[in-house]
């Protein structure tokens, strides 16, 4: 019986190297995201003109008050959730397939940043509720 290894892609290709610039890119983009909404997004829009403002200069509606706030950090932090997921599911596919360590190392880093991001989601949807339907969600 031959012993040859089945026909998989070499570690280092382009598909492992952007593994790292994509998650601190995710992270990136949620902090410049949520200082945009909260920093930038209602001067720009005329909000500061306008009244009732708050914190940052963001116009809020009456009844929603600060629930709509939080989902300028939220949906951010979601999606990077996802995609950090989605990384550690492919390195552990690949790990599966080859057995190098590398790969269980990068899809458990993948696997860690995911858990916090999907604990700050959780924490953030359940303070939305708490906002949005006076009562903690449960």
């Amino acid at each position: 019986m031959d012993d040859k290894r089945p026909n998989v892609p070499e570690a280092g290709q382009w598909p492992d190297r952007l593994v790292v610039p994509a998650l601190v890119a995710g992270a990136v983009l949620t902090t410049a995201g949520f200082l945009l909404a909260f920093l930038w997004a209602a001067p720009v829009n005329g909000a500061a003109l306008s009244a009732p403002v708050l914190v940052g200069e963001t116009m809020v509606t009456h009844q929603q008050l600060l629930s709509q706030k939080i989902f300028y950090f939220h949906m951010p932090v979601a999606i990077v959730s996802f995609v950090a997921l989605a990384f550690g599911a492919y390195y552990g596919i690949r790990f599966l397939m080859t057995r190098e360590q590398r790969f269980d190392t990068c899809s458990r880093v993948a696997m860690e940043i995911a858990l916090l991001f999907v604990v700050l989601t959780m924490i953030t949807g359940d303070l939305w509720t708490r906002f949005e339907w006076g009562v903690w969600w449960t």
